[in-house]
């Protein structure tokens, strides 16, 4: 074949394998563009996500516990035997320190069907007893007997009772915490069964049950 009629050939193969390394090295470029730029971007994702690791979200935030203006229970009665051998509610004491269980949630936290089943021990508005202190103390005083098993042994102590003030005033689920002898702990769980309605208690101007706690002591003139 004439040379001549090959040059335009030979020309045209040249400039395809030029033009075909161009491409390729142009692909493999974007290749490694490619590469890098997900490498640093995946590197700065994880940055980030490390970074907001560091910080709390609005879950983990600390929220300290609500206060409450507390009206105090009312303090421990003093039964002391008389010489007519009635029994005379002398004198009260703090029971605060025989709280010992932690206060539970706020109203705002229960739901609205287990507020009527629900006990508190921290409320705004105490429960009162008809009078107040001095009425119960008065009560006290004309229903408790010095238990004659307890004056012959001369038996003396402190019976700390635990109770509810239900939502109409009335008292149920009297317990005894830390009692003396059953003669002194029978009767401080008669006498407080035996009272009548308080003024229940209120929390968030809704009237709830209240757990309450009062000591009585029996003491020997």
């Amino acid at each position: 074949m004439n040379k001549r009629l090959m040059r335009p050939y030979s020309k045209r193969i040249n400039r395809g394998g030029k033009t075909g390394i161009a491409l390729l090295g142009l692909l493999v470029l974007a290749g490694i563009v490619l590469v890098v730029y997900y490498v640093k971007s995946s590197a700065r994702h994880d940055e980030v996500e490390l970074w907001k690791e560091d910080f709390y979200t609005e879950e983990d935030i600390y929220e300290p516990p609500r206060l409450y203006h507390t009206t105090p229970q009312p303090e421990a009665i003093t039964v002391e035997e008389r010489p007519d051998g009635r029994s005379s509610s002398v004198g009260l004491s703090s029971p605060n320190r025989y709280m010992d269980e932690p206060p539970r949630r706020p109203l705002s936290s229960v739901a609205l069907d287990e507020v009527d089943s629900h006990v508190f021990e921290v409320v705004e508005v105490w429960p009162e007893f008809p009078g107040g202190q001095a009425a119960l103390m008065r009560y006290l005083n004309h229903h408790i007997q010095y238990p004659p098993i307890a004056r012959e042994n001369a038996i003396e102590g402190r019976v700390i009772c635990k109770f509810i003030i239900e939502k109409d005033g009335s008292i149920s689920d009297v317990q005894v915490v830390r009692g003396v002898e059953p003669s002194l702990d029978r009767e401080a769980v008669r006498v407080i069964e035996s009272m009548p309605r308080w003024i229940p208690g209120q929390h968030h101007t809704e009237i709830v049950r209240v757990r309450f706690t009062m000591p009585v002591i029996f003491r020997l003139s």
